[in-house]
């Protein structure tokens, strides 16, 4: 007779994020100012692909501090625009576990002044949308108005694909 150990089970440690720079402090942009970040900077972390193709502008992810409202409390000092130059898409690779169970939370909030369609967004994994497009009226508004949001899926591979998509309204080409 003989007995095959059987490997424990993976558990996800709930408490650990996988998120690189998830709170957008890197790289620091000066207090009151904004930076359009191109996603060539390392310290970045994020992919960022504008959502719909562009022949003008700077592609990166537009990190505010302090600018154009207040980053959520206890979030750090910077948070991302997902409509800088032009609405984009940031994605980061994650590794995950395939058949284990994930969620992502993550801070919302409509841009002060501005309509619902101009705050449009969704979050997917592999190319997938988690839940339904967050689009919130942000017109009474005269500061951010954080919301947490929390969305879970269940990995197929060992890395997964998180992306944040804005679909709003693209302001830089009203403004033209």
């Amino acid at each position: 007779a003989w007995n095959v150990q059987e490997e424990p089970a993976y558990v996800c440690n709930p408490e650990e994020n996988l998120v690189a720079n998830g709170s957008f402090e890197s790289p620091d942009v000066a207090g009151g100012s904004y930076d359009i970040v191109p996603d060539s900077n390392p310290l970045l972390s994020w992919f960022v692909v504008w959502t719909n193709p562009e022949d003008s502008g700077r592609l990166g992810l537009e990190i505010q501090d302090n600018v154009a409202g207040a980053p959520a409390t206890g979030a750090g000092d910077q948070f991302a625009e997902l409509d800088g130059d032009h609405p984009v898409t940031i994605s980061q690779e994650l590794s995950t576990e395939p058949g284990q169970e994930y969620e992502v939370t993550f801070l919302y909030s409509p841009r002060a002044g501005r309509t619902s369609s101009d705050n449009e967004l969704y979050v997917a994994m592999d190319g997938t949308q988690l839940g339904s497009t967050l689009a919130t009226d942000g017109t009474g508004n005269s500061n951010t108005a954080w919301e947490e949001i929390a969305r879970t899926f269940v990995a197929s591979d060992e890395s997964s694909l998180l992306s944040f998509v804005d679909i709003g309204n693209d302001t830089k080409s009203e403004e033209r």
